[in-house]
């Protein structure tokens, strides 16, 4: 018998047993890892949906970016630096398949010509908001008016049976509205006529940096939000200046694991 062959066959082993050791520590650590990765977090700024009962903080959890992979409806990979990201809060527009504490896409550089389709999900900043609070809100934009036309839009608006349509969400829990069961037309109105009230005292009236800094505030956007404490719908008036932009994407957020 060849004297090499012993050596031969125990040093075959001997490789055999490294391979599998190294492929059972990886497997092993490669598990660990991910499990790890499952609780891993990262806060994001958070953006209100609906009308949250008592404090919603500036700042939230979810997914870190650095190690998820998020797609489009289209199936494209999105690349998270092209987008700013947020939290959703609050369950107003779960009929409409936005859920509480969902992350959000929207994208960077907003132009105001952007906003041209409607209805349309936008994220608006917030004007009043405590430092502690979120700073913004997620609302379904209808219109890009002057300040002047708010009222004639929103009449448009209420009148056409495409906006009842969509405005009736018939998922949600305490079941389907409408604007006529909920608040008369003339109590949108009135609704609406304190708010135009109010935002042309805060932006138009001021003349901290004179003409031209109300001049900024003379484009808005009229919006509708649907609130939760007494199931109704109600418009609402924002600067156009203060849209971070338009929804790109929504990713529900089972836990501190996966979006789907």
């Amino acid at each position: 018998m060849n004297p090499l062959i012993i050596p031969m066959i125990i040093s075959g082993i001997g490789v055999v047993l490294c391979l599998y050791l190294g492929i059972y520590w990886n497997t092993k650590e490669r598990k660990r890892v991910r499990e790890e990765l499952k609780h891993l977090t990262q806060d994001y700024p958070t953006v209100s949906a609906g009308s949250p009962n008592g404090h919603v903080p500036a700042r939230a959890p979810s997914v870190p970016l650095s190690y998820t992979q998020f797609r489009g409806d289209n199936g494209d990979i999105l690349e998270p630096s092209e987008y700013l990201q947020y939290v959703v809060m609050g369950n107003a527009l779960q009929s409409y398949n936005i859920h509480d504490q969902d992350l959000v896409f929207v994208k960077k550089g907003f132009k105001a010509d952007d906003l041209c389709e409607f209805p349309n999900w936008i994220v608006v900043k917030r004007d009043n908001a405590l430092t502690l609070d979120t700073q913004y809100e997620l609302r379904r934009a209808w219109y890009v008016c002057k300040f002047d036309q708010c009222l004639d839009r929103v009449k448009e608006t209420i009148a056409s049976p495409y906006f009842k349509e969509r405005i009736a969400p018939a998922g949600y829990h305490n079941g389907p509205i409408d604007i006529k069961d909920t608040k008369d037309t003339d109590g949108l109105l009135e609704d609406l006529e304190e708010k135009l009230e109010r935002y042309s005292t805060i932006y138009l009236q001021s003349d901290t940096d004179g003409d031209c800094e109300a001049k900024r505030f003379e484009k808005v956007v009229l919006s509708t939000t649907f609130h939760t404490e007494s199931n109704t719908v109600r418009f609402s008036v924002h600067p156009l200046c203060m849209v971070m932009g338009i929804l790109s994407a929504d990713f529900r957020v089972k836990g501190p694991s996966q979006p789907d």
